[in-house]
């Protein structure tokens, strides 16, 4: 009996085997390197008042990729503590943006949901983290819409905008020459500008609670948008978040990166960088002063 009983386990694991390795046919019929392929993106049909599931795991991004011209008006989650959410822009060789929505799970086991106001459409997203052994994860989600071929509709040419007086480009050319002259001072070039540009505010502090290869350079905005400076030393695997504070709790704001720069889209008079790393959290808190304050009317020179 007990060798019976062995004998079937042994015949289960055997089966178990052949469906999980690379040349095993999985249930569908699909082999396991057809089914991965297929897992590394998820195109869902877009329609009306639909809620679309994507599922995440603990500490892996997906990507979620918007209609190309797709442009964000508004986007909250109902978690935000133990989800990390956050937008990127990529331009592509015609020019176009595309906007992606960045979504990061710090636990498995949670769910929540989201809302994506475009000006095009509204996207309703349900998001679960699952276990790492559970075989089902979707790193890159992207929408199929009715009446084109694929996902790459005819967009209209992106709208003409006069350049700024100052525009980050120039900026980041300065600094990165002063950079040279100038190892580890580049602030005096940036500041320079205020001299000529009343339209740049340059009034902001800086404040880590570490010492961090991250930490901005420096920050400034020029009434309508926000310009963070981050260092040349920066890796792309260490970008940090950025949240507006407000009323002492985190709050998305909608920003792209360009290079070594942050732009926000609005003025924030405290925001937040944030990395966390498992149980590790780095942050900066950026603070803007207000120039209209009673101290600076009576030394408007500060």
């Amino acid at each position: 009996m007990r060798g019976a009983k062995l004998w079937k386990a042994n015949a289960a694991v055997a089966t178990i085997c052949l469906f999980l390795t690379p040349g095993g046919l999985c249930p569908s019929g699909q082999t396991n390197n057809a089914l991965a392929a297929e897992l590394t993106k998820r195109i869902f049909p877009y329609t009306d008042n639909s809620v679309y599931e994507i599922i995440c795991q603990p500490f892996k991004i997906v990507d979620l990729r918007l209609q190309p011209g797709e442009e964000i008006q508004a986007l909250t989650a109902g978690d935000t503590e133990r989800w990390k959410i956050g937008q990127a822009t990529a331009t592509d060789a015609g020019g176009v943006d595309r906007t992606h929505v960045l979504v990061k799970p710090v636990l498995e086991g949670i769910e929540t949901n989201m809302v994506i106001i475009t000006n095009r459409r509204t996207y309703t997203v349900n998001m679960k983290a699952v276990s790492p052994s559970v075989f089902r994860f979707d790193p890159v989600v992207e929408w199929s819409y009715e009446g084109s071929d694929n996902i790459m509709l005819i967009v209209p040419p992106k709208r003409q905008v006069p350049p700024p007086s100052v525009t980050p480009k120039e900026v980041e050319s300065i600094v990165d020459e002063k950079l040279a002259d100038v190892p580890g001072s580049p602030l005096s070039a940036v500041k320079e500008l205020d001299k000529t540009n009343e339209a740049l505010d340059f009034d902001y502090s800086i404040k880590p609670d570490g010492s961090y290869r991250w930490t901005p350079l420096h920050v400034f905005d020029d009434g309508l948008k926000t310009y963070i400076l981050m260092p040349i030393s920066v890796r792309s695997d260490e970008a940090p978040a950025l949240f507006m504070v407000r009323n002492k709790k985190l709050t998305l704001v909608n920003y792209r990166i360009r290079g070594r720069w942050y732009i926000a889209d609005r003025i924030m008079d405290r925001a937040r960088l944030v990395i966390r790393d498992h149980d590790n959290i780095q942050k900066v808190e950026i603070v803007r002063h207000n120039r209209t304050s009673w101290w600076r009317k009576i030394l408007p020179f500060v």
